[in-house]
């Protein structure tokens, strides 16, 4: 099972946060800066030719002779796009890719358990969406249909990012993109801008093996590109290795810095990360959730 009954007990009770204003155009839970119809009281304003007249207050006119409208907060729907790895450096390792999933699943289900719209991508499957739902109603069948992706057929083997880009969201919202993110840096800051500029608030779950954090190959290797087949004979030695972790370590440091002049929220974690420890413990520590 992606997500243990356990967890799925516990992400009701959290909220995704995002400083994006809500704009769907549905009602939802969120308090916006708008006023509008919900139940809770914002303040008085007086009554302008036009107003609705049920909206008058008596009690206050009994008061002060003086008619006044009730003005509420309104309450709106926030659009959260998830983009899920499916690329062959994803799922071809089961560690990462169940991860990754589970995330990906955390985040829908708590979104549309909490009345917002949720919508997930899995770039490089071939398969259609999991448009924009809304309701708890629709939490199960987003798990079974992250559960049901197909992981044995034709990879992409484009950018990641650049797909991403394919499915950009017409309204402003929450974008969250879950991914190794090993491809060049160009292609993922040229995306993270685009996103920007659609006026979506980003976030970056970087999913890495542990093999991939801190290798420990030795000998006479073959290694083979998992998106596109290229092979690469190597003779492992510290050398060898020393130069991958320097490379890593400034893709990792470059990535970080351009996510942090942009405003862009990151988090890396290990594959071999319980997801309760991810959800519940390095995310909330983050802001992500409450």
């Amino acid at each position: 099972m992606m997500l243990s009954p356990r967890v799925i007990q516990r992400l009701p009770k959290h909220r995704i946060q995002s400083t994006i204003l809500a704009k769907g155009t549905h009602r939802g839970e969120r308090k916006s800066t708008k006023l509008g119809t919900s139940l809770e009281f914002s303040d008085y304003r007086l009554y302008s030719p036009g107003d609705d007249l049920r909206q008058i207050d008596w009690n206050a006119y009994a008061r002060t002779k003086r008619h006044y409208i009730k003005r509420f907060m309104d309450e709106q729907e926030l659009l959260i796009s998830i983009y899920l790895d499916a690329t062959s450096s994803v799922v071809l390792d089961q560690q990462k890719r169940d991860l990754a999933q589970s995330i990906a699943g955390a985040f829908g289900y708590m979104g549309l358990c909490g009345d917002d719209r949720v919508s997930l991508h899995p770039i490089g499957d071939n398969v259609p969406s999991f448009q924009f739902r809304k309701g708890r109603a629709y939490s199960s069948k987003l798990l079974s249909y992250i559960a049901s992706l197909n992981h044995t057929g034709e990879r992409a083997t484009q950018s990641f990012m650049k797909d991403v880009i394919r499915k950009l969201p017409k309204k402003s919202g929450l974008s969250i993109i879950i991914s190794d993110f090993m491809e060049p840096l160009d292609d993922i800051k040229s995306s993270l801008k685009r996103l920007q500029a659609q006026r979506q608030q980003v976030r970056l779950i970087q999913v890495l093996t542990e093999d991939e954090l801190n290798p420990r190959y030795s000998g006479d290797l073959k290694l083979i590109d998992s998106e596109n087949l290229q092979e690469t004979n190597v003779s492992m030695n510290k050398k060898v290795l020393d130069s991958y972790r320097k490379r890593l370590s400034a893709h990792q440091h470059d990535l970080r810095r351009f996510c942090s002049e942009r405003g862009i929220g990151m988090v890396t974690c290990s594959a071999s990360d319980e997801i309760e420890n991810v959800m519940f413990r390095d995310l909330r520590k983050k802001g992500w959730i409450l």
